[in-house]
Formats: structure tokens, C-alpha cells, sequence
């Protein structure tokens, strides 16, 4: 791709409703990368957090614990970070959901 003058993506958002493989995809491209990293130079951090060890009843708290996440990516770069279950950290405007408050609009 780069000889062709393509430029790499930054990220990749895999979308699609519940029960299609989005999870079994990212931990099937997470394990290969790991064995990559085992078995070759490629020097790449790879790390899977399930968005969902991210929320706190606490305010603010949520909040921190994604900037440390980011802070922890940046410094070890290159780093993929495969983030699952990203829609419980922002749920639909209007929605009542276990881990967060009503949000109005």
C-alpha cells in the first residue's frame, strides 16, 4: 500500500449487530499478532481492553481511566489497541443502560 502511495489508517471501527463475530474477529487478530511478535521482529504493542472494565459509578472516573488507557498506548508505541464493547462507554442519547445515568438532550 505505501508504494502505491496509499496512506495507512490511524484506526479501524468495526461496526455490526450483537451475536456477527465482531469480538471473535478483533481476538483472532490480536492472537495472530501475538504470535507475530513472538515469532518475528515485529515490534508492535498489542493490547485488547474490553470497554466495559472502563465504566465507574464514580463521576469522572470513567473518564480517567480512559486517558490513563490512551496515556498507556502512547508510550508504548506502536500499539494496537483493540477496544471491545466501545458503545458501553457512550451509549445512545435518551438511553437508560446499568452502568450510567439518563443523558438528555
Amino acid at each position: 500500500l505505501l508504494q502505491a502511495g496509499v496512506r495507512m489508517p490511524k484506526g479501524a471501527l468495526v461496526t455490526g449487530p450483537s451475536g456477527s463475530g465482531k469480538t471473535t474477529l478483533l481476538a483472532a487478530i490480536h492472537d495472530a499478532l501475538m504470535t507475530l511478535r513472538r515469532t518475528t521482529a515485529l515490534r508492535v504493542h498489542v493490547m485488547m481492553v474490553d470497554a466495559l472494565t472502563l465504566l465507574h459509578k464514580e463521576v469522572g472516573r470513567s473518564e480517567k481511566q480512559i486517558h490513563a488507557l490512551m496515556d498507556d498506548a502512547r508510550a508504548a508505541a506502536p500499539t494496537v489497541l483493540f477496544l471491545d464493547n466501545l458503545d458501553a462507554l457512550a451509549p445512545p442519547r435518551g438511553r437508560v443502560s446499568t452502568e450510567t445515568n439518563v443523558t438528555a438532550d
